[in-house]
């Protein structure tokens, strides 16, 4: 993992490592959140910044369907809900399920409380967070009975984001806030 201020450090030997220059690249795309708030901002303005002298697309997908897709590829017909500490007192979460070979979005991103989120999982249903390191107590003792929790940290892979990009699973490349600014 890049920290936010090593990213312009790192992306010549990122670029060498996979055998292309920047050059190459005809179109980006960026994992837009939810997440931290720092990183997303860092990533998606990073991206934006070596996309404009050529003036390429820029694709937004989600954390939390990206986290879908890896996990829901070989269980169909199944329900997953991504979480994550939204900090604040409250959990994000959104619900995706895989029929025909297509993952949809069936409850879109929101908020909610730790006491509300065991209440709203329906049966059988697959949980994972990108922030086990923070959610693991919580997440252990809270997971419904006929639930499935994924006990370690979910990321998206760079091919599943590229993958979504080009699918029909993109957005604008728009960090994907949970909460309104802080005044």
């Amino acid at each position: 993992m890049i920290n936010n201020h090593e990213v312009f450090k790192a992306l010549p030997s990122l670029f060498s490592d996979a055998a292309i220059s920047i050059n190459d690249v005809t179109s980006f795309a960026v994992d837009i959140g939810p997440g931290s708030f720092a990183g997303i901002r860092t990533a998606i303005s990073t991206v934006n910044g070596m996309a404009l002298p050529d003036k390429q697309k820029v694709t937004g997908v989600s954390c939390g369907e990206a986290i879908a897709h890896e996990l829901l590829k070989n269980n169909q017909d199944k329900t997953i809900v991504v979480v994550g500490d939204a900090r604040r007192q409250s959990l994000w979460y959104a619900e995706f399920i895989l029929k025909d070979g297509i993952i949809t979005i069936s409850q879109d991103y929101s908020l909610t409380t730790k006491d509300e989120f065991p209440t709203l999982i329906k049966k059988e249903t697959i949980i994972a967070t990108p922030d086990w390191h923070r959610l693991e107590e919580y997440l252990t003792t809270a997971t419904p009975k006929d639930s499935t929790l994924i006990s370690k940290q979910s990321f998206p892979t760079a091919e599943t984001i590229a993958f979504l990009a080009i699918g029909n699973h993109a957005r604008p490349a728009l960090p994907l806030y949970m909460h309104p600014p802080v005044a």
